[in-house]
């Protein structure tokens, strides 16, 4: 099963899934909010769509809140932060909101 998730065909298929999906949502944006920060994150995005799906209740993404608030306890405005493989960008935006987007770094892996 792994190496059925690794292939082309698999992926392009998941991208093509959620897309459609991504279509039927009723809104555009999704709000975030912690007790230190707020932004939006895009839904029509294929990389957004799951998280939308499986964690919206309503506008609101309730995405590893528990994780977040004791990430956000961590970080400082003005900080400089590194995100290492920041993949959909949800650490990366909740960063920005409270450090200031230009302190903030995301860098990808390349496969």
């Amino acid at each position: 099963m792994e190496r059925i998730k690794q292939s082309a065909p698999y992926r392009l298929f998941q991208r093509l899934r959620w897309r459609l999906r991504a279509k039927h949502f009723p809104h555009d944006n999704i709000r975030v909010r912690t007790k230190k920060s707020e932004f939006y994150m895009n839904t029509r995005s294929w990389q957004i769509a799951p998280l939308v799906f499986q964690y919206s209740r309503g506008e609101e993404l309730h995405y590893e809140e528990e994780e977040s608030e004791r990430f956000l306890n961590l970080v400082e405005q003005g900080d400089i932060v590194f995100d290492i493989g920041g993949q959909v960008g949800y650490y990366t935006l909740l960063m920005a909101a409270l450090v200031g987007g230009l302190c903030v770094r995301v860098f990808l892996w390349a496969a």
